[in-house]
């Protein structure tokens, strides 16, 4: 793991004493801020992140010395070449090198913008939506599957209600946020969104959690309008395989019906036995059909 982080090319990897002197950086590091120094061993942390940032990287410091086992994430600002700055986000965490008696601040570092094309790519590949919203339905978090909702980052809706969020639903979640409060939580809520006048349809599942020390409600959302369009194809194809059976146990089998009759009729008459054995014909050709037409409308009933 730890050589891993040395050699990375996308994780800045590093190291400081308690008094802020770095003790080691990664290659990533030292290319990346070269334009800073072209040596960061034994020079003051400070002189490589924004002025205003310097008090929570001594505070991160802090609460790692007295927390050993834990880490604290830190959002840093570093200055490009131009003197404007970029957001990092940093993990701090107590080191103790085998060959030193004394203790160091370990750092690992990414881009956030970086960081930020990790989550997305992740968010993109999500199967489910989930929003954090409170008892009046207002999200206080989203993280949002864009193969269902197509909705961008910085519009995710944060502050505002549910329901405007994800408008033209044939729902309102408050009465499932009512319905939860009484019962419990809710699951296999079926409904759908207006999409450019296409139907899109969602199952969720709604349950009531602890939020920032506030009863909140979680709900997760799964795009299903392909399960529910395959659905609709089969019922289309049910009915008119039921026409079908219809059109077979009725209207065909009633025509050959009146041809055995005629048959029939016929036979009692004096005929040929010419005529006779036309006549005879005419009945087996008829009952063979009729056995036919019965064998199709019993497979018209298992299939549907």
């Amino acid at each position: 793991m730890l050589r891993s982080l040395i050699n990375s090319n996308l994780i800045y990897y590093l190291r400081i004493n308690l008094d802020g002197y770095y003790t080691f950086t990664n290659n990533y590091f030292n290319s990346k801020f070269a334009h800073l120094s072209p040596k960061f061993i034994n020079t003051h942390f400070s002189g490589s992140i924004h002025p205003d940032d310097t008090i929570k990287c001594k505070d991160a410091v802090i609460y790692c010395l007295n927390n050993p086992e834990s880490s604290i994430e830190v959002d840093i600002r570093k200055p490009y070449s131009d003197g404007t700055y970029f957001h990092t986000s940093w993990e701090f965490s107590l080191y103790q090198d085998p060959n030193k008696s004394e203790v160091e601040i370990q750092c690992i570092g990414f881009d956030f913008t970086k960081k930020q094309a990790q989550i997305q790519s992740i968010i993109e590949n999500l199967p489910d939506s989930v929003f954090v919203v409170d008892k009046n339905g207002i999200c206080l978090d989203i993280i949002v599957s864009h193969k269902s909702h197509k909705l961008e980052m910085d519009k995710l809706g944060i502050g505002k209600h549910f329901d405007i969020v994800t408008p033209n639903k044939s729902i309102s979640i408050m009465d499932f946020i009512e319905q939860t409060d009484q019962v419990g939580d809710i699951q296999g809520i079926k409904y759908y969104e207006e999409f450019k006048n296409k139907k899109k349809w969602f199952i969720a599942n709604l349950s009531s959690l602890v939020y920032d020390k506030e009863k909140c409600f979680l709900w997760v959302s799964r795009d299903i309008t392909q399960i529910v369009d395959y659905q609709i194809k089969i019922e289309a194809q049910n009915k008119k395989m039921s026409e079908i059976a219809q059109l077979n146990s009725h209207q065909t089998r009633a025509p050959i019906a009146r041809i055995l009759g005629l048959a029939s009729i016929l036979e009692i008459d004096s005929l040929s036995e010419k005529n006779n054995q036309i006549i005879q014909y005419v009945k087996e050709a008829s009952i063979e059909l009729d056995k036919i037409v019965t064998q199709v409308s019993k497979l018209s009933d298992l299939s549907n």
